[in-house]
């Protein structure tokens, strides 16, 4: 399988040598909205739509019980964050609970009220519905239904950034500082700039085959405005160094054009 996003942040080329399981390679985003837009309309498309956070590290984990990929999402862009999802499991995102499952999922935690809610499966796919790969990697999607997140007609854009977390620095309910952390970066929803949604709702996650072609849709002034590194692609299935994929946008059409035109 392959899932692409758009790339926010470029491989620094340094890695932690014993937590590099939780430094933070590549970051991207990327939505079905334009897909659910084409079938159901615009309104309901912003209120039906999916986010998803793509993350990738210099280093293996073993499970994703291992790491923990904080997202601070900021939806009124007033400087703080308003929610914070991360990857965890169905029983273990409890603050008062003591075990873990093997069933990987993103939780939602509202910062205003310290509510928590499971959300979508990690990778979108359930372990019994397709198989993602998810045990030693480097690289996740964390999903996020716009709705959870406030977001609609009204407001379709935010902000966020993303702290990573190594739990073998945690010891004694203690939570260590993070391993790394961004800046922050901006998306809207309604244009994302790359549109890697391939015309089909749900996760833009396809099979990783030769020969197999992924429609990419392309808005130049959206793109510049997101301030994109390119097309993020993860190879779920390949080797350790060969997962993240960045894939250079080029654009040869001049973006900025000048008045008055003339034309002979």
């Amino acid at each position: 399988l392959s899932s692409p996003n758009t790339a926010l942040v470029a491989a620094d080329g340094e890695g932690s040598q014993n937590f590099d399981h939780a430094d933070l390679q590549y970051v991207g985003v990327s939505t079905d909205y334009s897909a659910l837009r084409k079938a159901d309309g615009a309104s309901n498309a912003l209120s039906d739509s999916t986010i998803f956070f793509g993350i990738a590290t210099h280093g293996v984990w073993s499970t994703p019980n291992e790491v923990e990929f904080d997202i601070f999402i900021d939806t009124d862009e007033d400087g703080q964050a308003d929610y914070k999802l991360f990857n965890s499991d169905r029983v273990g995102f409890q603050p008062s609970s003591t075990q873990v499952s093997d069933a990987f999922v993103t939780v939602l935690e509202d910062l205003k009220t310290g509510g928590f809610t499971s959300q979508e499966f990690l990778n979108f796919y359930s372990a019994h519905a397709r198989s993602t790969a998810i045990y030693n990697s480097n690289v996740m999607v964390l999903p996020i239904e716009a709705a959870a997140l406030g977001l609609g007609a009204n407001n379709t854009d935010f902000d966020y950034y993303v702290e990573s977390y190594s739990h073998d620095l945690s010891s004694s309910g203690i939570t260590a500082p993070p391993v790394e952390r961004t800046r922050w970066f901006a998306y809207d929803i309604t244009r994302p700039g790359l549109d890697v949604a391939g015309g089909a709702s749900g996760a833009p996650i396809y099979d990783d085959l030769d020969g197999a072609v992924v429609e990419i849709g392309y808005t130049v002034a959206d793109y510049q405005r997101a301030n994109a590194r390119g097309l993020l692609i993860f190879h779920h299935h390949n080797v350790s160094d060969r997962r993240a994929e960045v894939v250079p946008v080029i654009s040869q059409w001049p973006y900025r054009l000048f008045a008055p035109f003339i034309i002979k």
